[in-house]
């Protein structure tokens, strides 16, 4: 009998066993939804962790290349600079800054090299062609376009001055014959 008794608290048991059990399965697929939403995090950090390394590497690739052509340019511009400085010894028989000094240039606003090189070629060439006479005259030329422009200048200022000289008078005319006017009408009887 007791056979019995235990077969029929059996469905209770089980009935029990099944409750425990399906909460036991329910708090287990929690804790698997959990897990894997912690490892897709940590894959998707992972991802974003690598492209922040490549990203990285990359730009310290790229500042690598930049500094190399840096420096290259940097050493190129400090030969050339010498170049330039023993060039203008040789030639001018000064310093670089004794001659900047005597152009009275602006070294921030002044044309490039290629350019300059070319100028002065041509105005060497251009020296050479005219002669001493030429020379002369070319002064004389400017001297007499500096006085022409002094004058022209004086010039339009004196005309101004007249201008201003003739609505004077054309405004004190006016105010004579309005004096005049009122003292005629005054003077005249009235009958």
């Amino acid at each position: 009998m007791e056979d019995l008794e235990e077969a029929r608290a059996q469905p209770e048991l089980l009935a029990e066993r099944r409750v425990i059990l399906t909460e036991a399965e329910a708090a287990a697929r929690d804790r698997l939804d959990r897990a894997r939403a912690v490892l897709t995090e940590a894959d998707a950090d992972l991802r974003a962790k690598s492209d922040a390394e490549r990203d990285s590497a990359r730009a310290a690739s790229d500042a690598r290349e930049l500094r190399a052509t840096r420096e290259a340019r940097s050493e190129a511009a400090r030969e050339g600079e010498e170049a330039a400085r023993a060039r203008i010894l040789e030639e001018t028989e000064g310093s670089p800054e004794a001659l900047l000094e005597t152009l009275d240039l602006d070294p921030a606003v002044m044309a490039d090299a290629a350019k300059l090189e070319a100028e002065i070629a041509r105005l060497r060439q251009a020296r050479d062609s005219l002669g001493a006479v030429n020379l002369r005259a070319d002064d004389d030329k400017q001297a007499l376009e500096t006085e022409r422009d002094r004058l022209a200048g004086e010039k339009n200022d004196l005309t101004e001055a007249i201008r201003k000289l003739r609505a004077g008078i054309g405004s004190l005319n006016r105010e004579g014959e309005s004096a005049s006017c009122r003292l005629s009408i005054r003077s005249t009887p009235i009958s």
